[in-house]
């Protein structure tokens, strides 16, 4: 018996579900968040911004932190995207991987 079949055989056996909205976010997107630690230097933010454009990636908010380490000036940014699907996250994160200076991309 196909679902179909059962619904229109025992309607007592319905229950009504919710079934949340498509999307986790905005006009279908849902919201991830990513952790990038790269040595500082100038353009990083844009290069970092042009690499999530480049595949249809949103930011919804970003977050700076300073680093010293190893006396190299590292700095820490926290993005929250807004992105399609697990694809496109991990499409996301491999762009950001191919920018100059970084050291760590990770989902957090």
């Amino acid at each position: 018996m196909g679902v179909e079949n059962g619904v229109k055989t025992n309607p007592e056996q319905q229950i009504e579900v919710d079934w949340g909205s498509v999307s986790g976010s905005l006009n279908g997107y849902y919201e991830a968040s990513v952790r990038v630690l790269a040595q500082d230097g100038h353009g990083l933010l844009a290069a970092l911004s042009s690499a999530i454009a480049e595949v249809d990636g949103n930011i919804a908010a970003v977050e700076t932190i300073s680093k010293a380490e190893n006396e190299h000036g590292f700095i820490e940014f926290l993005f929250a995207l807004d992105v399609k699907d697990l694809a496109h996250l991990k499409l996301i994160i491999q762009h950001l991987q191919r920018v100059a200076n970084i050291r760590e991309v990770v989902r957090v």
